[in-house]
């Protein structure tokens, strides 16, 4: 009997085609081993590690400052501290009445912290002003001298009371501008007096800043 499924020519058919393509597929599996295991799913993936804001840290608080300074006491230190010259027995005058009065007014605005202490000590300060304007206008030479030395005596009263409220503790300050001022001559001219005058506001300047807490660099 002749045989039907070799003839030349003719496909094989569908189910053997099937068969076939089962076959080569195990066997390229059993050869290449395990299949690898499928990809994970993207929606499954780890989330990504949150990154906390950095916060800055906070800074630590600022140590106990120094008093402001008043701005009379800061006129005055300026004064001493940029005293122009004088070479005249006028001028010499004028500038000294000029420190006088800004010493006043340190000495007010300072002693203004404490109301007693502003009390006690303003009918004072307005006689060192009122010394400090009849310098001024003093024509004579030994007017101006007597003047000057009984202004810088009360000033130096006035520092003391203001240290001995303040600053109890600085012993020296206030008793050196008194020394200062003790220098002074009322027979002779303040134009032969300007050392010993600057002498005392350098003084009466290191009084005033021991008083008030003036750092002496300001």
């Amino acid at each position: 009997m002749p045989n039907r499924g070799c003839r030349p020519g003719r496909r094989p058919s569908t189910a053997l085609a099937l068969a076939l393509a089962g076959a080569l597929t195990g066997a390229l599996g059993a050869a290449c081993g395990r299949a690898p295991a499928p990809a994970a799913d993207s929606a499954s993936a780890a989330p990504p590690a949150t990154v906390e804001p950095v916060t800055p840290d906070t800074p630590a608080p600022a140590a106990d400052s120094a008093p402001a300074v008043p701005p009379g006491v800061d006129e005055f230190l300026r004064f001493v501290d940029q005293q122009p010259a004088a070479d005249t027995t006028r001028q010499v005058a004028a500038l000294s009445a000029d420190g006088l009065r800004l010493l006043a007014g340190a000495v007010e605005a300072l002693a203004a912290r404490d109301t007693a202490l502003a009390a006690a000590t303003q009918p004072r300060v307005a006689t060192l002003r009122a010394r400090a304007d009849s310098l001024r206008t003093a024509a004579d030479t030994a007017a101006q001298a007597r003047l000057a030395g009984e202004a810088t005596a009360g000033a130096s009263e006035l520092l003391q009371e203001l240290q001995d409220h303040a600053r109890p503790g600085l012993t020296d300050r206030a008793a050196e501008a008194r020394a200062a001022a003790a220098e002074l001559r009322t027979d002779q001219g303040l134009g032969g007096q300007r050392e010993a005058l600057g002498r005392f506001f350098r003084r009466a300047a290191a009084a005033v800043r021991g008083s008030g807490g003036v750092p002496t660099a300001r």
